[in-house]
């Protein structure tokens, strides 16, 4: 039997149903997942709905060269599995062709129960070993299944996403609701470009108080009013960013008064630690996420404006799940599995009737939500095979998925607009359009936790899933009167 780390996910293309057997059972016995594909068809919908480590696949599969081609399409993506095609009979072109596009190997038919063991090992090493290693293509199985989609908002949040990750100078305001993975964009951002070996460094406005974030950001000087070029406890963000990429989750956050030095170093290139003589030179990407219309805020002047049109050049639109119901069951399939793995339940997986739920279901909470139902399955639920019972037992009955349409288009103030002497960049409104729901949802789950546990926070925020800091945030963001809950419960 392999050890944790080399089992792997494998779908096995083949079209003889004998032939499947015997290497799906000599696979299972060593520990390996297996889900068999007769057909083209087939395979092409398994890898839709799950994220595998190796694929293995007959030049033919149903077809002439049906396999042959999948086997390319499949090699074509930046986000995939080692790939291994099984041939009749030798074919110099074929076997030239895949080796070019990345295939692990070209091997003929008949495979020994052996061979193919070995076979199978030694490409899934080297799946485990690109996913595990740093490199500047690094993307593990999660984010590869949530930036693969045949969904058009999908595909256009991908290509934008890559865009600014090819330029390292390109900085890029990231939009969605609560939950929906916008950190993961910008981790993909930093991932794919040049800065990837760099520091990736996060803050969230939310979580330092306004009047300790210039120091955080900007970091203090030393004593005799230098800065020192290297580790220092007095450094803040962007000295740690520099080379790098640094985040600014919930933009909206930022007080009005440190815009312009943020703008200046966005623009300058520099900064200026507090109570330093000199400038030091700032070289970093710049991304900002938020879920809050500051298009609005800084028509209330509650947003310094000329920052807002700095870092909306470049606006990337996360949509939320229930936008993407045909990339449900892949993604939730590629978080089981690596919360599964962490909890040592290495062989759980959906039953088809789960994964069809999944995709019926709105997830309000988004991907954040999705996570926190799948590890507290990975918990309590004893059986590997999880039904779709098992998910409506944590997610509770699903939900009628509805159409989702376009949201309408803000309304900027025309006359404000007129005078403001920098262009506005073109505002599709869809932060306030379309968080409105979902922020309502949330705020009524967090209420009712909080209910429930009599307005204790840590009591509430383990129910949830989340940790205090996060209740706490996201207490404030929505608005939420812990007293009033108190007081209510109480009666």
């Amino acid at each position: 039997m392999n050890g944790p780390d080399e089992r792997h996910n494998v779908l096995l293309g083949v079209t003889d149903p004998h032939v499947a057997l015997l290497y799906s059972d000599a696979l299972g016995q060593q520990g390996h997942t297996v889900r068999v594909a007769h057909s083209s068809e087939e395979a092409n919908r398994a890898i839709e709905q799950e994220v595998f480590d190796v694929l293995i696949l007959e030049t033919a599969l149903g077809g002439k060269q049906a396999g042959l081609d999948l086997a390319r399409a499949v090699l074509a993506n930046t986000l995939r599995p080692e790939v291994v095609v099984l041939a009749d009979f030798p074919n110099v072109a074929h076997a030239v062709s895949i080796a070019k596009a990345g295939a692990y190997d070209y091997l003929c038919a008949p495979l020994s129960v052996a061979q193919l063991v070995s076979v199978v090992e030694a490409a899934g090493g080297l799946a485990h070993t690109r996913r595990t290693t740093p490199a500047e293509t690094r993307i593990d199985e999660i984010e590869s299944a949530f930036l693969e989609s045949k969904v058009p908002a999908v595909q256009e949040m991908a290509a934008l996403a890559r865009m600014v990750a090819s330029n390292s100078d390109a900085n890029a305001l990231i939009l969605g609701e609560s939950g929906v993975g916008k950190d993961v964009v910008a981790r993909l951002i930093h991932s794919l470009s040049g800065q990837s070996r760099a520091a990736l460094v996060t803050v969230n406005l939310l979580d330092v108080a306004p009047e300790l974030l210039e120091e955080r950001l900007f970091g203090t000087a030393e004593p005799d009013g230098s800065f020192v070029d290297g580790p220092s406890t007095r450094h803040g963000s962007l000295a740690n960013a520099r080379g790098g990429t640094l985040v600014l989750r919930e933009l909206s956050e930022l007080p009005t008064s440190l815009g312009p030095a943020i703008l200046q170093v966005i623009e300058g290139g520099s900064f200026r630690p507090i109570d330093c003589h000199t400038d030091v030179p700032f070289q970093a990407r710049v991304l900002a996420t938020t879920e809050r219309d500051i298009s609005a805020l800084v028509d209330d002047q509650s947003f310094y404006p000329a920052l807002f049109y700095r870092l909306a050049s470049v606006m990337i639109r996360v949509p939320p799940l229930r936008e993407r119901a045909e990339d449900l069951p892949r993604l939730a399939s590629a978080i089981l599995a690596q919360v599964a793995r962490d909890a040592g339940r290495w062989e759980m997986r959906f039953a088809p009737d789960a994964l069809e739920m999944i995709s019926a279901y709105p997830w309000p909470g988004n991907i954040r939500e999705m996570r926190n139902v799948l590890t507290k399955l990975t918990l309590l639920h004893e059986q590997d095979l999880i039904s779709a019972d098992a998910v409506t037992s944590v997610v509770g009955a699903p939900v009628q998925r509805v159409s989702v349409t376009a949201p309408k288009r803000i309304t900027r103030n025309p006359g404000r607009q007129k005078a403001s002497t920098m262009p506005a960049p073109k505002i599709s409104g869809v932060i306030a359009a379309a968080l409105d729901e979902p922020s309502r949802a949330e705020r009524e789950r967090i209420e009712e936790a909080l209910a429930s546990c009599d307005g204790h926070r840590e009591r509430a925020a383990q129910l949830l899933g989340m940790s205090r800091t996060t209740l706490w945030t996201r207490m404030r963001l929505l608005g939420i009167d812990l007293e009033r809950i108190s007081k209510s419960s109480a009666r």
